[in-house]
Order: C-alpha cells, then sequence, then structure tokens
C-alpha cells in the first residue's frame, strides 16, 4: 500500500472457510442419514401393519434413496397393483370412490351388500408416526 494507506492481512482465511465448507457437509451427510433411516423405519412400520394373505404386498414395500443436484429423497413405495386399495380403501371409504353401497353375487350365488373396503393406510399412518421424530432430529442436527 502506498503512504497513509491501510493495510489489513487475515491469516487463515481460506482454512476457516473450508472448515466451515466441511462441517455444513458434515451436517449434510447427517440429515441425509436421518431422513434415510426415517424411510427405512416407516418401511418396517408399514410392513409390520401389513395384512398378509400370500406376502405378495408385504414382500414389495420397499425403500428407494435418491441424491442429485443437491436434492435429496427417500421413498417408501410397493408396484403391486392392489396396493392402493389396501392403503386408501374402496367404495365410500376411499374419497374417491363411490358414495353409495351395491349389491352383487358371491361364488356360492348369493347376494351380498357392500359399502366397499375400509383403507388401512399403512404407509401414511406409518409416515405420521415418523414425521415428528425426523423433525425432530434435523432441527437438532441444524442447530448443533
Amino acid at each position: 500500500m502506498g503512504k497513509g494507506g491501510i493495510s489489513v492481512s487475515i491469516e487463515g482465511v481460506t482454512k476457516t472457510v473450508k472448515g466451515i465448507q466441511e462441517a455444513s457437509q458434515i451436517k449434510i451427510n447427517y440429515i441425509i442419514q436421518a431422513i434415510n433411516g426415517s424411510a427405512l423405519i416407516i418401511e418396517g412400520k408399514a410392513k409390520r401393519a401389513c395384512p398378509v394373505d400370500q406376502g405378495r404386498l408385504r414382500a414389495s414395500i420397499r425403500t428407494r434413496f435418491e441424491r442429485s443436484s443437491g436434492n435429496v429423497a427417500s421413498s417408501v413405495y410397493t408396484d403391486v397393483d392392489y396396493a392402493k386399495f389396501i392403503e386408501e380403501g374402496t367404495g365410500v371409504y376411499n374419497v374417491n370412490g363411490r358414495r353409495t353401497p351395491w349389491v352383487y353375487k358371491n361364488a356360492k350365488g348369493q347376494f351380498r351388500t357392500t359399502r366397499g373396503y375400509k383403507g388401512k393406510h399403512l404407509l401414511l399412518k406409518a409416515f405420521n408416526a415418523e414425521s415428528a421424530h425426523l423433525i425432530s432430529n434435523i432441527r437438532g442436527l441444524l442447530s448443533s
């Protein structure tokens, strides 16, 4: 600097910034672990609550972890075609179902009246049971 100028020298800035970045990455990794861990807990709870006939639905409940472009997602899902009826119900018990009971003839030739099937809401209940715990974990990680 020239005459009368002020010169300020701060040592260790690069090291400090790098330390902050590393600490942030560690927190991010812990948050990702918390999200993935909660997804596995949700999967387990849904499987335990799942009705079993032949076990196909229970065996099909899985968790998928995805991370791309700074986004993280964990999905608990099933690809069994009838799963939506077990989850959401049918007839009057489904938000988008028919509003009236109906009559059908069973395999024995008997007429039966039904209103539909009450959904079990396996995934929704498991998510609701775990979500507060996940949010609490993330808040704790962010505040530490």
